[in-house]
């Protein structure tokens, strides 16, 4: 669900799960680490054609996002290891967990209209709260930018880079990439380096999730016991793995493809783009104002409920 849902769905889960008493602390933990991850639709669509205007690139992207994810998970397993001493493993048993199904329903005394109302409600609260940390970040990343805060720790950042042989001018881009990730994987777009480079950067800004992402994890694990920390440390490790993945997939997966591919577009007729142009610039000129539209009238819904 967390992969198909994005961020920050995976620990909305978790935190549910841990206030129900289905997972201990460390187990949520331990899931909340891997489960937090982004969705193919902003990999594909968004950043890769919406950025890039490559989708072969957000194959490649994708898979070594959610690649690279699956080994943070094996490697959590080892998180407070010794404790798994002290738990028992229960044994498989499909009538049992028919039995436990059907007592959790049992227990819920909601109608159904009153569980599709709070679903309802519960959505929206959460889709206010991802857009206000993104604006809140936005705005952050843009006053950094302006006061220069931005460019001082960018050159350290471009040390590293360097050390790493990777081009400077990719440090303000990966800087901004670590508040928001949407900004900085546009602004890496926009730079002049190879594509090798881009998707490198990018993996590994979307492996960190950004400080706006992780600040709606922060907020939502506030009602819980779940620590934050593991899931922080999580994220480095994220990065680290998505950055080595992406050059060992790079060729098989994009080289080869879009070598092989690319001599089959030029037989399409131009009429085919010139019609997807047409519907992309007025689907960009007023998907801003449904989307606003949807959340005031949302905004005024929640609102008139609580009243």
């Amino acid at each position: 669900m967390g992969m198909a849902s994005g961020y920050p769905s995976g620990a909305k889960f978790t935190a549910r799960l841990r206030q129900e008493g289905q997972l201990t602390q460390t187990e949520a933990e331990r899931l909340v680490s891997f489960t937090n991850a982004s969705n193919p639709l902003f990999i594909i669509g968004a950043v890769s054609i919406g950025f890039f205007y490559d989708q072969q690139l957000g194959i490649l992207l994708a898979i070594t996002h959610y690649t690279s994810n699956f080994l943070v998970g094996v490697c959590m397993r080892f998180y407070k290891y010794n404790e798994r001493n002290n738990y028992i493993m229960p044994q498989f048993s499909l009538s049992k967990a028919f039995a436990k199904l059907h007592h959790a329903r049992m227990k819920e005394r909601r109608t159904l209209g009153k569980i599709l109302g709070d679903s309802v409600t519960h959505s929206i609260q959460t889709l206010l709260v991802i857009g206000g940390f993104i604006i809140l970040f936005s705005v952050l990343t843009e006053i950094m930018r302006e006061v220069h805060v931005a460019h001082f720790f960018a050159n350290g950042i471009a040390i590293g880079l360097e050390v790493m042989h990777l081009p400077k001018e990719m440090a303000l881009p990966l800087f901004t990439g670590f508040f928001e990730i949407t900004i900085g994987a546009n602004e890496v777009s926009q730079t002049d380096s190879s594509i090798l480079i881009k998707a490198i950067i990018v993996s590994i800004i979307l492996a960190f999730n950004g400080f706006s992402v992780q600040a709606q994890v922060a907020s939502i694990l506030a009602d819980t016991d779940i620590r934050f920390t593991p899931y922080f440390f999580a994220r480095f490790l994220h990065a680290i793995f998505a950055s080595i993945i992406v050059i060992l997939l790079y060729v098989p997966i994009y080289k080869h493809q879009t070598d092989s591919t690319v001599g089959s577009f030029v037989f399409l007729p131009s009429t085919v783009f010139t019609e997807m142009e047409k519907y992309y610039d007025i689907f960009e000129k007023i998907g801003f104002l449904f989307t606003l539209t949807v959340l005031i009238g949302s905004l005024i819904l929640l609102v008139k409920q609580k009243n």
